[in-house]
């Protein structure tokens, strides 16, 4: 009966600091994370203006007279593709949220 009661509160004693390790792990994260991102904004500001495509938000910088778009190809192509690939998206879901909305019954 001794030994079980030792053995409960030996296993309690462990699951508590390992808990508390945890927790001290995941709220240093965050600080670290914090810390870091203010030290960005410091370091790089932003140039141009955020747009929300949906889950992600894409910097959008237009400079120049024209009308006309580039996208630089000093890029990997992987980067280009995928610009591609959200211009695309946001031109269907433009396109989709100008026609007529349709009900849902």
């Amino acid at each position: 009966m001794v030994v079980q009661f030792k053995l409960k509160r030996l296993i309690s004693s462990i699951l508590k600091g390992v808990g508390v390790m945890l927790l001290t792990a995941i709220v240093a994260g965050v600080i670290y994370e914090e810390v870091g991102r203010r030290q960005d904004r410091k370091r790089l500001p932003q140039i141009g203006q955020s747009v929300d495509i949906g889950d992600l938000s894409m910097n959008i910088y237009c400079s120049g007279e024209d009308s006309r778009h580039a996208i630089s190809d000093e890029a990997p192509d992987a980067v280009i593709n995928a610009v591609r690939e959200v211009v695309t998206l946001v031109r269907e879901d433009r396109s989709k949220s100008s026609a007529t909305p349709t009900v849902k019954k």
